[in-house]
């Protein structure tokens, strides 16, 4: 994942809102959304992708680091991965050799329920790791990052439909997720199942069987983080 950097305009970033408890939370026109910026320096580039979906580029107001963007969808909906948002980002990349994006769902780290993600011009330093085949996801092989700490799924990204069809699940299951695109590969974060303030939130998921927890890539034990759905995935190879 990116490498949290110090700006210090991030000091006065809003906080992400206390009632994140659902992953699909409808979007709401009232709350802030990023057709309501009116700075137009704040806007640099219009984009139309071949499935016909358009999105802005704009300048990120609280930078992590240089080159810090986001592309919006121009569409007033949520912060949730539709396959057209897929297809856009895979196609964007296709023509910025060294860039990558990052999307956080409602309820990981997402603070505006508007979608975008952020494009990095740098490769973050999980895609260092060499990548080592993982489990089967619904019946298709998936991959894992050798050696790094924790657990993400890695797919081809010829694998598209099969990514549009994990995180449809993981929206399914209230499961909050990140997920990393560079040129070649999609790297699919599931996170805590933990919510704030919820009184049972150390109740496991109705599909979280604990003898199915997801092996971390470097130690083949349990990971603390459960993977999604056990509809997704058989057992790990």
């Amino acid at each position: 994942m990116p490498r949290k950097r110090i700006d210090a305009r991030r000091n006065t970033k809003p906080g992400k809102p206390n009632e994140q408890m659902l992953v699909c939370t409808p979007f709401d026109p009232a709350a802030f959304n990023f057709t309501k910026i009116k700075n137009p320096r704040e806007k640099l580039l219009k984009l139309k992708f071949s499935t016909g979906s358009n999105y802005e580029v704009l300048t990120n107001k609280f930078p992590l680091f240089p080159g810090h963007m986001l592309l919006v969808a121009n569409e007033l909906v949520p912060q949730q991965m539709r396959p057209c948002h897929l297809l856009a980002i895979t196609e964007l990349l296709q023509g910025c050799s060294g860039f990558s994006a990052y999307f956080n769902s409602w309820c990981a780290s997402a603070s505006v329920n508007h979608f975008h993600v952020h494009l990095i011009d740098e490769q973050p330093p999980v895609t260092h790791y060499p990548l080592v085949p993982g489990p089967h996801v619904r019946g298709q092989r998936c991959l894992q990052p050798e050696g790094f700490p924790g657990f993400c799924y890695v797919f081809e990204v010829t694998q598209l439909e099969l990514v549009g069809e994990v995180v449809l699940a993981m929206q399914r299951d209230n499961q909050p997720h990140n997920a990393l695109f560079t040129g070649r590969f999609i790297y699919l974060f599931p996170k805590p199942l933990q919510r704030p303030s919820a009184p049972s939130s150390s109740t496991p998921r109705r599909w979280a069987d604990p003898s199915s927890s997801a092996p971390s890539p470097s130690t083949g034990r349990p990971s603390t983080t459960r993977s999604p759905s056990r509809r997704l995935r058989s057992s790990p190879a």
